[in-house]
């Protein structure tokens, strides 16, 4: 009995003990229940954070590819080993890209550049870290500015190469269209006969012009002068010529002042020249001048003008009848004796028809034939032929006819000089 008390009480003893670390143990199960609810909250936090970059790295990305493709540049990523990493939209219209390229060799594309040294120029910038520019053009007339730069991550590291290509197709053939205008105006500039200069006005503090640099000469204005353009360009012209006359100046800064073309013509004392002078605005800053010597015609002007005053003088004071016609009849001269014989002054008679005026009806017919026959040297420019006055009397003249003929030799009419022989 004593024994069996002895055991139930050891018994007793050890399910106190087992009862005790049972009790320890569910301790240390909440402890670790608790540690792992801390932890699973930290884990739900930095897979929140983590979430957070890749939604923002997603979004990073998609602007960069946005902006890429909105940029219409090609753009070309390639790894260390010269393989794609990435590409633009536009890339695809110069390398025939497709997705599974990804990885492929840069290498193996085929292209419509003209650009045979791309990779070798690509392998370069890998090597020296130095980056390439070129303008190039490719087989379908378009043209591009590539870069080639080394590919740096924000640590600075050279993780590949960007290849970017610009298209600058619209700015070239622009710019080779300007180079044809130029060309073709350097052609006419050098072999234009007229005088062309290129001026920038010089003006005092008050703005007033008074001078002018050259800032370009044709050689035809080289050889008017005497100068070569090296001793004419960015000089001023009053240190070569000594004096400007103030109308140059004036109208020059009329025109600038303006921008009004202005077309003139003027005598030119620097050079003892007549010009026809034609200037406009040709920038903010400089006018245009094309200068067309007319001295020979200004001149022969003043000679034909003395020579006609000569001849004025003559028939107004020759004791004979003058009458000038057009080669159609009409009376272009009537001088005062011819007033005296037909009785009717040289204002009412001047653009009408002689032969309505003086013929006799009977003989016009005849007459006018036989003026064309004169004109045509076909009868002998003396004759007699009847005419009739003012008061309805016949006269009798005898003409001498000279044909008259313009500055370029054609025919125009005859000057008759007739003496009346009604009373012989």
């Amino acid at each position: 009995m004593q024994t069996s008390q002895e055991e139930q009480k050891s018994t007793n003893e050890e399910l106190q003990s087992s009862n005790e670390e049972l009790q320890s143990t569910n301790e240390e199960l909440t402890t670790s229940k608790e540690e792992m609810q801390s932890l699973n909250e930290e884990l739900h936090t930095v897979n929140a954070e983590l979430q957070g970059k890749i939604s923002e790295s997603k979004r990073v990305n998609n602007d960069m590819n946005n902006l890429l493709n909105s940029s219409e540049i090609a753009t070309l990523f390639l790894d260390k080993k010269l393989k794609i990493s990435q590409y633009t939209f536009h890339a695809t219209k110069i390398f025939k890209l497709i997705p599974s390229d990804i990885g492929r060799n840069f290498t193996d594309l085929a292209n419509n550049l003209n650009y045979p040294e791309i990779n070798s120029d690509a392998e370069e910038v890998l090597r020296t870290l130095m980056f390439k520019e070129r303008t190039i053009s490719t087989k379908n007339d378009l043209f591009y500015i590539i870069r080639i730069m080394p590919y740096r991550t924000i640590d600075d590291k050279i993780e590949g190469l960007v290849i970017t290509f610009i298209d600058i197709t619209e700015s070239k053939l622009l710019e080779i269209q300007l180079l044809e205008i130029k060309k073709q105006y350097q052609e006419l500039f050098s072999s234009m006969s007229e005088m062309f200069q290129v001026i920038e006005l010089i003006y005092d503090s008050d703005g007033k012009a008074y001078d002018y640099y050259y800032r370009d000469v044709n050689p035809a204005f080289e050889k008017l002068v005497g100068k070569t353009r090296k001793q004419l360009i960015d000089k001023q012209a009053k240190n070569i010529f000594g004096i400007i006359e103030d109308y140059w100046l004036e109208i020059y800064d009329k025109v600038m002042k303006t921008g009004e073309s202005v077309v003139f013509e003027k005598y030119g004392a620097e050079l003892d020249k007549y010009y026809e002078v034609n200037t406009w605005k040709a920038s903010e800053s400089r006018l245009a001048i094309i200068f067309n010597d007319v001295t020979e015609r200004k001149l022969s002007e003043k000679a034909l003008l003395a020579t006609q005053n000569i001849f004025q003088t003559f028939i107004h004071k020759v004791p004979s009848v003058i009458i000038g016609l057009t080669s159609d009849g009409k009376i272009i001269e009537f001088n005062p004796e011819a007033e005296k014989v037909f009785g009717r002054k040289r204002n009412d008679v001047i653009h009408r028809n002689y032969f309505d005026l003086f013929i006799p009806e009977g003989l016009r017919e005849k007459v006018e034939s036989d003026m064309k026959e004169i004109l045509a040297d076909a009868l002998p420019n003396q004759f007699e032929n009847l005419v009739k006055s003012a008061t309805g009397d016949q006269l009798k003249i005898e003409w001498t006819a000279h044909k008259l003929f313009d500055q370029k030799g054609v025919l125009t009419g005859v000057i008759t000089i007739g003496e009346n022989i009604t009373k012989l």
